[in-house]
């Protein structure tokens, strides 16, 4: 059974780009000033249903606070502080529709706007910003988002994660009641034929009483709520169809997890940042497995879609930005990793085969032979491939040089 990651799966999905960056040697995922809001919601998550705190929005409170505590920086902590606080009363004008754009319309993405910036600069959150930015990435290493506009991406991750727990817990859809949570951030797999696909379940729920199943040779059920911290707007087709809310729904616990189950009565979609919601009951194995087989098929086969198709507006929050925007700007338009990396494993086996000819002689007139009928069969299924062609010219060559005498 081959097993995946589900957020491998996803960030293929994203961008193959992003993935074939990761898969690179000594080039670990960076983290962004964007990955601070799923974690803080976790630890939040983690410290409100364990009683800690009274609410998510204090989870969240505490969170910073000891993540502050923890990197050794109180001044820095205060300036975070300072910049939601105000950031927050900023925001609130344009959410409110106190501040309109000029035909009347609320704004839509306000910190794109002259008049965000303007309120930035009187409220002093310029130079706050510069300071921030430059902890982020000079002290903890941040990969810090391209033309991010005004303000600061590090102090504006606290001030969503704040404002997203303070929305959910003002809301009648909101954070679920700490009784009918069984687990936070829970391990799951999911088996589809020969697959094995694992992930995490944001918040494992207890099922309601009409929803318990009785079936004890199906065992034990729950429910699970999924996150999702995109930036865009959620919509119930959206959430139907997002790789985590299916994959929750097919998931079954790994052996031993601290909470057992074998069936998911209902998953609980919620987008993070706006606190809609969307509940779902009935999925099918074959919607997952058409998408994941696709996604799997071109991770094999190292298939990368070029830069170029991808706009910079989508590229801006990835951990890989620098890499695919700096020097090499140009050049990765005109890169083939996938060519690439059919290369590179081509070549590895052609090394291992004029390893093993050198050891016998005898059987280099055949193998030249079979290397010459893999060469042609692929100029004629991959002419593009070049790279992959070369190779083969190559290691047939070696095996020539070197047993010349004796073909």
């Amino acid at each position: 059974m081959i097993t995946y990651s589900l957020d491998d799966l996803l960030a293929y999905a994203r961008c193959s780009m992003e993935w074939y960056w990761g898969r690179q040697p000594d080039m670990a995922r960076p983290m962004t000033p964007s990955d601070l809001v799923p974690a803080l919601i976790q630890q939040a998550a983690a410290i409100y249903y364990q009683g800690d705190v009274e609410s998510m929005t204090h989870g969240v409170v505490t969170a910073i606070t000891d993540w502050f505590v923890e990197w050794g920086h109180e001044r820095m902590s205060q300036l975070v502080i300072q910049y939601v606080s105000r950031q927050a009363a900023i925001f609130a004008k344009f959410t409110s529709g106190e501040i309109k754009k000029g035909d009347g319309q609320v704004y839509v993405a306000p910190r794109l706007s002259k008049a965000y910036e303007k309120l930035l600069h009187q409220n002093g959150l310029v130079t706050i910003s510069r300071e921030l930015n430059a902890f982020a990435e000079g002290r903890l290493g941040l990969a810090m988002p391209g033309d991010y506009g005004a303000g600061s991406a590090f102090g504006d991750a606290f001030a969503d994660a704040l404002r997203a727990a303070e929305r959910a817990d003002n809301q009648a859809n909101g954070w679920p009641a700490r009784e009918s949570v069984l687990g936070v951030e829970q391990p799951f797999a999911v088996n589809i034929g020969n697959l094995n696909i694992i992930g995490r379940a944001n918040l494992v729920l207890r099922p309601a009483a009409s929803e318990a199943d009785t079936d004890t040779e199906r065992g034990p059920s729950v429910a699970i709520e999924v996150h999702d911290y995109d930036t865009r707007p959620a919509f119930a087709w959206s959430a139907l169809r997002n790789l985590k809310v299916i994959g929750a729904a097919l998931s079954r616990s790994e052996d031993g997890a601290e909470v057992p189950w074998q069936h998911v009565e209902k998953v609980v979609y919620r987008h993070i940042l706006s606190g809609k919601t969307f509940t779902f009951r009935e999925f099918s194995p074959g919607r997952l497995l058409s998408v994941v087989s696709a996604i799997t098929r071109g991770m094999r086969a190292s298939v990368i879609v070029p830069r170029i198709l991808t706009t910079p507006d989508d590229c801006r929050a990835c951990p890989y930005y620098k890499e695919c925007s700096g020097k090499y700007w140009e050049a990765l338009d005109m890169m083939d990793p996938t060519a690439s990396a059919q290369a590179t494993r081509l070549l590895t086996l052609m090394e291992s085969v004029v390893a093993s000819v050198g050891r016998e002689p005898a059987v280099a007139a055949q193998t030249v032979a079979a290397l010459q009928r893999v060469q042609a069969e692929m100029e004629h299924v991959a002419p593009d491939a070049f790279a992959m062609i070369a190779s083969a010219n190559a290691a047939a060559q070696v095996i020539t040089d070197q047993n010349g005498d004796k073909l």
